[in-house]
């Protein structure tokens, strides 16, 4: 399906990305990639969430976030996942004002990384009308062994190799399509170190104080193969519980996934789960 390519200007960075056609009724949503992907994570063909919500009727828009494809860069210090959160939520403050007519209000939704970031852009308190979040692939208690392998990286931008990718970022053989994983390779992108380090030291310990503070209804989705977290139903109902101030939360594991949940045979169930909740709240 076409696209309309993005530039928006969030506070003198250049935020870039690509929404379908635009509906002027129902929700606005917007999504937000993990760390190590750009904006088109959620338009792998065969797997794509912005085609699955246009034919749905969904007006839907995924954001580069900073570092990331076509959007300018942070720096140094800067390089965080509240300065993500701030600079995001200017853009889509711009992408309301100049698409939003005719629509209800903006969904929010993150995957892994871009899910901690939309959490924090929630709890701010946005100037834009935001009625719901939708996040997947983040949790608060790491397995053995993921922060260590992010404190050996070298510093600088990390390129995954795709056994690294394979081995964290998808499930078992068998549950994704033979040719799902070199489809999705066109979505990947270097990730900061500096954002693995983050999410590894400092979001487990921040994760709850975030969503304590999230007044929408929330969707909470995570793999049954997640490699990244630790999800069993304890950790799930855990994290989904903390969204105290939430009117509700709805969460599940999603069986038969890995991490990147978008791009399995559960992929397809997933999205039409996600769309949903965006049309009801």
């Amino acid at each position: 399906m076409a696209r309309e390519e993005l530039a928006l200007s969030a506070g003198g960075v250049k935020i870039a990305g690509r929404a379908t056609a635009m509906q002027n009724k129902g929700p606005l949503l917007v999504c937000l990639h993990g760390g190590g992907y750009t904006s088109r994570y959620f338009d792998v063909p065969g797997s794509s969430l912005l085609d699955r919500a246009e034919a749905l009727g969904i007006s839907a828009v995924a954001l580069d976030r900073p570092n990331y494809g076509g959007s300018d860069g942070l720096r140094g210090a800067d390089v965080t996942f509240k300065k993500n959160a701030e600079v995001l939520s200017s853009a889509v403050g711009e992408l309301w004002e100049s698409h939003g007519k005719g629509h209800s209000g903006v969904v929010l939704l993150g995957h892994s990384i871009g899910g901690a970031i939309a959490m924090i852009m929630s709890s701010l308190a946005p100037t834009w009308p935001l009625t719901g979040l939708i996040i997947s692939g983040i949790g608060d208690v790491l397995p053995p062994g993921v922060s260590e392998v992010w404190h050996s990286m070298p510093p600088g931008p990390v390129t995954l190799a795709p056994e690294q990718r394979a081995g964290f970022m998808f499930g078992p053989e068998g549950t994704y399509e033979p040719d799902a994983f070199a489809a999705h390779l066109d979505s990947t992108s270097d990730v900061p170190l500096e954002e693995l380090l983050e999410v590894v030291d400092l979001w487990p310990g921040e994760a709850k104080a975030v969503a304590a503070k999230v007044k929408v209804p929330v969707y909470y989705g995570v793999a049954e193969y997640e490699k990244l977290w630790i999800i069993d139903q304890k950790s799930e109902q855990e994290f989904a519980a903390a969204f105290t101030d939430a009117p509700y939360v709805e969460s599940h594991v999603v069986r038969t996934a890995g991490h990147c949940l978008d791009h399995h045979r559960a992929g397809a169930g997933f999205q039409l789960r996600e769309l949903a909740f965006a049309l009801e709240v």
